[in-house]
C-alpha cells in the first residue's frame, strides 16, 4: 500500500465541505482520467465517490491514498445521452445544493453555470452548457461516461436510465483501474523521456485538461490494460509490492521506472512539463451569485455566436 503512484506539484482537495459543494481539483483529475480513457465526450461523477474528506498534500501519491478516496471499486459505463438528458443529469446534481450530497458532480468536458436562488430542478439555462467549445445541443446525442450506479437511476438520476449503453460496465475499466492505469503509462512515458530513445515521442494535451494527457508510445513500450478483467487492480500481489515492479510488465509500475510526475534531473527537458501533475479548478461549474456573472455568460456567448457567424 506504501507503492508511490506518482508525484503531485499541489494539494488535492477531497473535503466534503469542497468536493459536495463545488468544482474542486481533485474531482476535475478523476473526472478527466473518466473522459480520457473511454474517449467520451463528457463524464459525470458523482462527488459521494470520493470519500477521503481531507485535503492531500503536494508530493508523493501512493496506493493508500488512491484506496482511503476510493474505498469502493465502482466500474463505469459508457452512454450515448442527448444534450436534454445531460441537462437532466446536471440539474439533480446541483438540486440538493447546498446540502453536502454525494449527487453532486465532478465534470470533465463540460462546463455549465447554475442558479441556486431558483428551485430544484430549474436552476441550470442551457443556454450556457458548453461541451467541448460548443454549446450543447439539446436534441444531439453525446458520448457520456459515468458510473454504472448512476446509470441504475442511484443519487437521483433517474434520467439516465433511458440511455443506450455503448460500452456495457463489463467491458469497461473501473474507475479504480483507470486511474491506476493512467499513473502506470504515464511512469512510463515519464521513464522513456529521460532515456536517450530512436523512437519518437508525441504528446497531445487531452481535451485541452491540465491533468491528463493523450500519448502514442513507441513499439517497445509496455503495454498497460485498461479491460477490468485483466486491470491492474486485479493483481493479488500489488497490496504487498513494494519494490516498484510486477510480473510481465502488466502492473501498476514498471520495473526500474520512476513514478509518474516526479521531478526529473532535467529540469530544462521542454517534454518533461507535459507529464507534471499539478490539476487545477477551472471554472468548470460555475456558482451564479450576481447578475454580473450572469451577464458575463451572456456576453460570452453572443460574442461566440457572432464569431461563428462572422466566419
Amino acid at each position: 500500500m506504501d507503492m508511490i503512484l506518482g508525484h503531485f506539484y499541489c494539494d488535492l482537495d477531497g473535503r466534503f465541505s469542497s468536493i459536495r459543494n463545488q468544482e474542486t481539483n481533485l474531482g476535475n483529475f478523476f473526472a478527466d482520467i473518466m473522459l480520457s480513457s473511454t474517449l467520451s465526450d463528457v463524464a459525470i461523477l458523482n462527488s459521494g465517490t470520493l470519500r477521503s474528506d481531507q485535503i492531500h498534500p503536494k508530493g508523493d501519491f501512493k496506493l493508500k491514498d488512491l484506496v482511503h478516496i476510493m474505498p469502493i471499486m465502482d466500474p463505469m459505463i459508457v452512454l450515448s445521452a442527448s444534450g436534454e438528458v445531460i441537462w437532466k443529469a446536471l440539474e439533480n446534481g446541483v438540486s440538493q445544493w447546498p446540502k453536502l450530497e454525494g449527487r453532486f458532480p465532478q465534470v470533465s468536458g463540460i462546463r455549465f453555470a447554475f442558479d441556486p436562488t431558483k428551485p430544484p430542478g430549474h436552476r441550470i439555462d442551457p443556454n450556457y452548457i458548453k461541451i467541448g467549445d460548443e454549446y450543447i445541443d439539446l436534441k444531439k446525442h453525446y458520448r457520456l461516461c459515468t458510473k454504472a450506479y448512476l446509470y441504475q437511476g442511484k443519487d437521483g438520476y433517474n434520467c439516465l436510465k433511458e440511455c443506450e449503453v455503448l460500452v456495457p460496465e463489463e467491458e469497461c475499466p473501473e474507475l479504480c483501474t483507470a486511474i491506476q492505469n493512467h499513473f502506470a503509462s504515464m511512469s512510463a512515458v515519464t521513464t522513456r523521456l529521460r532515456r536517450p530513445s530512436r523512437h519518437l515521442q508525441k504528446f497531445v494535451a487531452a481535451s485541452k485538461s491540465h491533468t491528463t494527457v493523450s500519448f502514442k508510445m513507441s513499439l517497445d513500450a509496455p503495454t498497460v490494460p485498461l479491460n477490468n478483467n485483466n486491470g491492474i487492480s486485479n493483481n493479488k500481489d500489488i497490496s504487498n509490492n513494494t519494490n516498484g515492479s510486477t510480473d510481465n510488465n502488466n502492473g501498476l509500475m514498471i520495473e526500474n521506472q520512476t513514478p509518474f510526475g516526479s521531478p526529473s534531473p532535467d529540469h530544462n527537458h521542454r517534454d518533461m512539463g507535459l507529464c507534471r501533475l499539478e490539476p487545477k479548478v477551472e471554472d468548470r461549474i460555475i456558482i451564479l451569485t450576481n447578475e454580473d456573472m450572469r451577464k458575463s455568460l451572456e456576453s460570452e456567448r453572443n460574442g461566440d455566436i457572432e464569431m461563428r457567424l462572422t466566419n
